[in-house]
């Protein structure tokens, strides 16, 4: 049972995102620092002082799947999946699938060959453009973590103009491409290859409200989009709730635990839509379906 337990968690450890552990410290730098300050008119390495994070809804694929479905099934929603790693032994059998082309990163959970879970990966970054020096960057990392990991920087700007706290952080090394890492309040926010800033570096893309079927088997279940009060419709008030924040959104967790078993269920919400569902069973309930 605790091998089980603890495969489940490695499932859903693998579709939330972590903060590796810190790198030694390369050769510093000496560095350059410009503060925007009140006096400034406009900040040089923002394209426009923002006052909002700007919430942006897409529809997704990814808000057709549902716990239970087969690979097969999961396919021909979401096509073959960039990569997926595997785990197994001989209770357990657990796949991540990963569908990095997606508007938002995807990551899918197979229990015993059935869907157990769905996360969008808003919390992270697209490392396939950017250099090998700089692809242990992770949002969330705290400014000490970066400088522990890349070293001083090449050139430092900072804005108190706005309600953030914002800074960039630029990193050029052996000859690859330039890098910017953007912190707000003391927090990585995003990077990008070169010293331009992209204009949706804080803002936010949320999943669509998912087309709901009326009637039949699937009716109830839970998919990617949807808001709290239909996820409690399905399955009632949550164990426990654990509130936090990201860009400035609140973040609330749904926790449902079923006493002296494995059991748990996990649903997180950004600003009051689901980004994230998780089910660990305590037995393979999906051979049923």
């Amino acid at each position: 049972m605790k091998l089980r337990l603890h495969l489940c968690l490695v499932a859903f450890s693998l579709t939330a995102t972590a903060i590796p552990s810190i790198a030694q410290t390369p050769a510093s730098r000496q560095n350059q620092v410009h503060t925007e300050s009140q006096a400034d008119h406009k900040p040089s390495f923002l394209p426009k002082i923002l006052t909002d994070i700007k919430i942006e809804r897409q529809p997704l694929k990814s808000s057709l799947l549902y716990e239970g479905m087969t690979e097969t099934e999961i396919e021909k929603v979401m096509g073959k999946p960039t990569d997926i790693k595997v785990f197994s032994n001989s209770d357990l059998h657990i796949e991540i699938l990963n569908y990095r082309q997606e508007p938002i990163i995807t990551k899918v959970s197979m229990i015993d060959g059935y869907l157990s879970g769905v996360t969008s990966e808003l919390k992270t970054i697209t490392t396939n453009n950017i250099p090998r020096f700089a692809q242990g960057i992770k949002i969330g990392m705290s400014r000490q973590q970066v400088l522990k990991l890349m070293g001083e920087p090449l050139s430092e700007q900072r804005n108190d103009i706005s309600i953030y706290k914002l800074e960039r952080l630029a990193y050029l090394k052996d000859g690859q491409a330039p890098v910017n890492i953007i912190l707000t309040d003391g927090r990585v926010e995003g990077m990008n290859v070169g010293l331009e800033t992209p204009d949706k570096i804080l803002g936010v893309i949320l999943p669509a409200e998912p087309a709901m079927p009326k009637s039949g088997p699937v009716y109830q279940r839970i998919r990617i989009g949807m808001n709290p009060q239909q996820v409690i419709s399905i399955y009632g008030q949550p164990t426990f709730v654990q509130p936090s924040v990201f860009k400035q959104q609140q973040v609330v967790d749904f926790v449902y635990a079923t006493l002296n078993t494995d059991a748990s269920t996990r649903f997180t919400f950004i600003n009051n839509v689901l980004t994230r569902f998780s089910f660990i069973p305590q037995a393979n309930l999906y051979h049923s379906k």
